[in-house]
């Protein structure tokens, strides 16, 4: 089912009860919590989250920078590592959303989603090299690009 054409539906974390509330009172099978939201430590959040939410079925998590529309100030290196220890985290089948240039920077991952969101109507960013090969032989890298 999707709500307003989106079959995930976007969650803000501002506060931990309040995503909470909201992320369990939607009627799709599938919340993107955006920690970018979040002023204090994204993996507090994360984890407080994790215990609460049992449903819907599948959640993203995403850490999204400010060149790609989102609120997160950190340089790309310093947010690929958040992003790995948070996937390191992820209950089972909670999917951790990596903007492609931050997965290019990291050491890979498993069971993520590399996403591209830059501002405005460009075309997909080109890399420098080659995504990383998946952490643990898991399949390929599920691509998603959007505009901000």
């Amino acid at each position: 089912m999707a709500v307003d054409g989106r079959i995930c539906t976007v969650v803000p974390v501002e506060s931990v009860g309040e995503a909470a509330r909201l992320a369990l009172s939607l009627p799709t099978g599938c919340v993107e919590l955006r920690l970018d939201f979040y002023r204090g430590d994204p993996r507090e959040a994360y984890m407080e989250l994790s215990t609460i939410l049992n449903r819907p079925a599948r959640v993203v998590a995403t850490l999204r920078s400010r060149g790609h529309g989102g609120l997160d100030r950190r340089p790309r290196g310093e947010r690929a590592s958040l992003l790995s220890r948070l996937e390191d985290l992820a209950p089972k089948g909670w999917l951790v959303d990596f903007e492609v240039e931050d997965l290019a920077a990291s050491g890979g991952c498993s069971g993520c989603i590399a996403s591209s969101h830059p501002k405005g109507l460009q075309p997909p960013p080109r890399l420098s090299k080659p995504l990383p090969r998946p952490r643990g032989g898991g399949p390929p890298y599920t691509s998603w690009y959007t505009p901000a």
